[in-house]
């Protein structure tokens, strides 16, 4: 079986080019299926760059990265361009399955409609603008409508929390398969670590691209108001970055409480694991879902968790309540994030026994509802030999 990954430049990329070496950061469905067809397969990875083009050797992958630049000084004549380059990398490789993120619809749909190749879409989630697509009336999304319901092969979303299941039904061909799933947790890393006291300090961790829709700054007026207003010590742990990262570090800096934060841009997956280990409380305040990867490892770990509650309006986080049982993790208020944060965070502190109880409560649960990432990954594999075989 021969692949053709067709992706944008996916978080952590960056740190691959710089060193030219596999230790990707960010998006571990994306690096870890790139792992296992490259070691079983036949593997050519195109990424559409915003600047960069040509080639580059990657230590540890036997499949070379191909960059082509997804933009020009005239869009179409660009675009037309890319079509064929991407369409002669197909045919000189005898390509059997193309895997392409929703950032390339376009590309998966003229490939799938016009070609005739066997093609997967993979959807990381439903995003806000994809949500009011059938309402919106102008030519940009009656040209999304148009593309997602090409003759794709299959369709895989991620179960992240977002309204996956009513998005891909009232979306997509209806007899194009589709599937939802779950991220993984890597089991060579989970320890029982729950129990873990504390003196005076309680470590919070938050993990999560600095955007609006991440939570971010309402995590950071949380942790401010506890640090000017609470009689206890805490220090905070932020890991990511993105558009409000200058904004966040200057807030932290003209603050006088610097040194009860530390923020981190980019960690190795498998370093990540000791931030986990080190914080009592692990808080995500994600608006679109409460299921990222992220979320899932802190709950392999057996953290005490903090997610916001779910949202019968936008259907985000229904699913999350399905999944993982309301006295596991403690919900918050979407309306009043950062007051009934400081609240939870205060008596998590004053009452610690609490966050003890949680950590046992996921820890008996966990393993009936979540599949390591060799087991989830397998099934993603799995459907892309079934595309082949089709």
């Amino acid at each position: 079986m021969r692949v053709l990954f067709l992706l944008s430049e996916f978080s952590g990329l960056e740190m691959i080019l710089k060193k030219k070496v596999w230790k990707p950061t960010g998006v571990p469905t994306i690096y870890r299926i790139i792992e296992n067809v490259n070691k079983n397969y036949f593997l050519k990875v195109v990424i559409l760059s915003k600047k960069k083009s040509g080639s580059i050797n990657v230590k540890g992958l036997k499949s070379d990265f191909i960059f082509i630049k997804k933009f020009g000084l005239i869009k179409p004549i660009t675009f037309l361009i890319n079509v064929i380059k991407i369409y002669n990398e197909i045919k000189k490789n005898k390509i059997d399955v193309l895997y392409v993120d929703r950032s390339n619809l376009i590309y998966a749909s003229i490939f799938s409609r016009v070609f005739k190749i066997r093609v997967i879409l993979r959807i990381m989630g439903i995003y806000p603008d994809m949500l009011d697509l059938k309402k919106r009336r102008n030519v940009s999304s009656y040209l999304q409508r148009f593309f997602y319901l090409s003759p794709f092969s299959y369709v895989i979303c991620t179960e992240d929390g977002s309204p996956g299941s009513w998005w891909l039904k009232n979306h997509l061909k209806k007899n194009v398969k589709r599937i939802l799933l779950l991220g993984g947790y890597d089991n060579s890393q989970v320890k029982k670590i729950y129990n873990k006291s504390f003196k005076s300090t309680l470590n919070v961790l938050f993990i999560g691209r600095l955007e609006k829709w991440k939570g971010c700054l309402e995590f950071l007026d949380a942790a401010l108001k506890l640090l000017t207003n609470a009689k206890r010590n805490f220090f905070f742990t932020i890991v990511g970055k993105g558009s409000l990262e200058k904004y966040v570090l200057n807030r932290i800096k003209t603050s006088k409480y610097q040194n009860k934060f530390l923020l981190i841009k980019n960690v190795e997956n498998k370093k990540i694991y000791q931030l986990y280990e080190d914080s009592h409380v692990y808080v995500s305040l994600n608006k679109l879902g409460s299921l990222s990867n992220s979320n899932i490892e802190a709950l392999s770990f057996g953290k005490c968790c903090i997610f916001l509650n779910s949202d019968n309006s936008s259907k985000v986080d229904l699913s999350t309540d399905k999944i993982i049982p309301k006295d596991c993790v403690i919900r918050i208020s979407r309306k009043n994030t950062v007051e009934d944060l400081v609240k939870k965070l205060l008596n998590l502190h004053k009452n610690p026994k609490i966050i003890f109880n949680y950590e046992k409560k996921i820890n008996t649960v966990f393993k009936n509802k979540f599949l390591s990432w060799n087991e989830r990954i397998k099934i993603e594999e799995n459907i892309i030999e079934e595309v082949f075989k089709s």
